[in-house]
């Protein structure tokens, strides 16, 4: 196989890919990034006999490559994919920093759908991993490789193939699309949400989001929610409804307040987002609303969701100062 030049070998650990007992109760985890239970001695290990097991275990991975005639391996694909993000001091960070030091890259599946090796990826040494397993057929591994393949920001046509909008999980989102339009379906569920080919547009860097938000009932007091830069440390989520904006950095449920103020009340808001590689820029209604430079370090490029919160009958939300609302007739 490796001769051919189709394919090459790489590290997974050389016996680190086996659940192991990581507690007193008989729990059970990741070896490589967990001190194990120590049965014999009724005990975890130490860290000075945690890093010495992963050491040894590592090297002996590159090791083995080596005395079969093969290359020394340049990447590593993390067992159970669990050690992305760990705290700086755990057990776990330190599996991070040696695997760093031995490899030129590590491959995890810490975003799903995985996106193509991209900037943000290279910069940190971290590649999102396409998991091929038993139940894959020829058919559902080039599908699943075709939906993680680099789109070019100026493909605006790919945004009325439905197949490429997508929930969280990843799933097909509930949307109607006609051309550039896009309509969330009615159902049951009051929040809705659809990411716009989030493996295909994680590289997507200088592009501009342009839309009108329409049916903003000012009693029912329905949001949508514009995200750029998805996935990346400068992600911005910008909600709107009728009479006001809130902004967030981070994730979409717990990220950080940025910016809250009112807009003059009206059913629809012409909102403009920005996306350069230094800073972020929204307008709405034609008016400069923020301003914010990216993160620093490395590109924060990333493509766009859309999501919604529907409408629900409420008493009239009290009206903020220098906020008109809309007049009842009785």
């Amino acid at each position: 196989m490796h001769a051919s030049g189709r394919w090459d070998f790489e590290s997974h650990t050389a016996n680190l890919h086996q659940r192991e007992r990581v507690s007193a109760s008989g729990r059970f985890g990741d070896p490589l990034t967990q001190l194990i239970w120590i049965r014999s001695k009724r005990r975890l290990e130490t860290d000075a006999e945690f890093r010495d097991r992963v050491r040894h275990d590592l090297l002996a991975s590159i090791g083995i490559m080596r005395e079969h005639g093969l290359p020394r391996p340049a990447l590593f694909a993390y067992p159970f994919s669990e050690s992305f993000g760990a705290p700086p001091y755990s057990a776990s960070a330190y599996a991070n920093r040696l695997i760093h030091r031995l490899f030129a890259a590590a491959m995890t599946n810490y975003l799903d759908p995985a996106v193509p090796v991209s900037r943000r990826e290279a910069a940190g040494g971290t590649i999102s991993r396409l998991e091929i397993t038993g139940a894959d057929t020829a058919a559902t591994v080039f599908r699943r490789l075709a939906e993680m393949t680099s789109l070019p920001a100026c493909d605006v046509a790919a945004l009325s193939d439905r197949r490429r909008w997508q929930t969280e999980g990843g799933k097909a989102a509930a949307i109607r699309t006609a051309g550039r339009r896009v309509v969330f379906r009615r159902s049951h569920s009051r929040w809705a949400y659809a990411a716009f080919a989030p493996g295909a547009t994680a590289d997507w860097d200088s592009y501009r989001l342009t839309t009108t938000v329409r049916h903003l009932d000012y009693l029912a007091n329905p949001s949508a929610t514009i995200i750029v830069r998805l996935g990346s440390r400068s992600q911005l989520n910008v909600r709107v409804a009728n009479h006001y904006v809130e902004v967030t950095v981070g994730d979409i449920r717990r990220g950080k307040l940025v910016l809250a103020r009112g807009l003059p009340a009206t059913a629809a808001h012409r909102v403009s987002v920005r996306v350069v590689r230094a800073r972020t820029v929204l307008l709405i209604d034609g008016k400069l609303v923020l301003r914010r430079r990216a993160a620093p370090g490395p590109p924060s490029p990333g493509g766009f969701p859309l999501a919604g919160l529907r409408a629900r009958r409420q008493p009239a939300l009290p009206r903020r100062p220098g906020v008109t609302g809309p007049r009842a007739a009785s």
